[in-house]
């Protein structure tokens, strides 16, 4: 068996427990694998914005996957540059917005640094509060969108407590001209053939890593694209049925009970982390 050249983490479900933090034993399973030379990659739905707190609790300098896979960064260290972005077409962006308005549905409008919204109920006001406590996002009120229609946002996010309707209803709205992915309490919507798998294929092209030297961990809907493509792709106990389906194997514990750092620190007992010869 060869060894692994990069380790990929999902954040929510996954690498954070459900208070929103590292524990110190994962934490320092991850410094480990990162002591051997492989990557790590922080690979998230988030905004770069709301993923750089957690590699300052790894203490890891990571390469990140953002939006789902509509954005690759590079490591602090490299002055984090973009390896690819694959913004939400502009054309649809009118048609998400009249959906919204017509249905009573409040958006998350991303830019780099903050998400625009415009709330209009207490249900409204209650999803984003939601959404700021699980991400710490910093979000700016607008009253229309219309105000930040410069901004080409890497993805479009509705929230909203019908997920499945909402989901079909925006399916066949856009037949397939966007991709929309279905979370807990929300949709989003990003561009044709973004996913978190095609963003951990982006980078791994970049450094010219085979997937077969990938492993990721992962535990949402949206992970099941990015568990595939890795070489061993690994679902948390925690994770949707059709997620653990989709994944080589299940973690034996949480993401509340260190299910990362028990699989981390056995492949580390046994010599599975190892340097790309690809990377500078």
């Amino acid at each position: 068996m060869g060894r692994y050249e990069v380790l990929a983490l999902d954040l929510d479900g996954t690498l954070l427990n459900d208070d929103g933090r590292v524990s110190a034993r994962t934490a320092r399973a991850i410094q480990q694998v990162a002591d051997t030379g492989a990557i790590v990659a922080l690979c998230s739905g988030r905004s770069t914005a709301c993923m750089t707190h957690v590699e300052d609790q790894l203490g890891v300098d990571v390469h990140m996957v953002s939006y789902n896979g509509a954005l690759g960064l590079t490591r602090r260290a490299d002055g984090r540059k973009p390896l690819f972005r694959r913004p939400v077409p502009r054309h649809h962006i009118e048609t998400l917005v009249q959906f919204a308005d017509d249905n009573g549905l409040v958006l998350n409008y991303y830019d780099e640094h903050q998400i625009h919204v415009k709330p209009t109920t207490a249900e409204h006001d209650e999803l984003i509060e939601r959404y700021r406590k699980q991400c710490s996002a910093v979000f700016n009120v607008v009253d229309d969108y219309a105000r930040v229609s410069h901004v080409v946002p890497c993805k479009i996010v509705a929230l909203t407590h019908q997920t499945a309707a909402v989901t079909k209803q925006l399916e066949d709205l856009f037949a397939g001209q966007m991709q929309v992915i279905r979370g807990e309490y929300f949709v989003e919507c990003l561009a044709p053939g973004v996913h978190k798998g095609a963003g951990l294929q982006g980078l791994c092209e970049h450094w010219q890593i085979p997937r077969e030297r990938v492993v990721a961990f992962g535990d949402g809907l949206n992970d099941i694209e990015y568990l595939q493509y890795a070489g061993l792709g690994i679902a948390m106990a925690n994770a949707y049925p059709e997620t653990k389906s989709a994944a080589s194997r299940v973690t034996l514990y949480d993401n509340v009970n260190d299910g990362v750092a028990h699989e981390l620190e056995g492949m580390l007992e046994k010599g599975l982390f190892g340097p790309t010869t690809t990377f500078p």
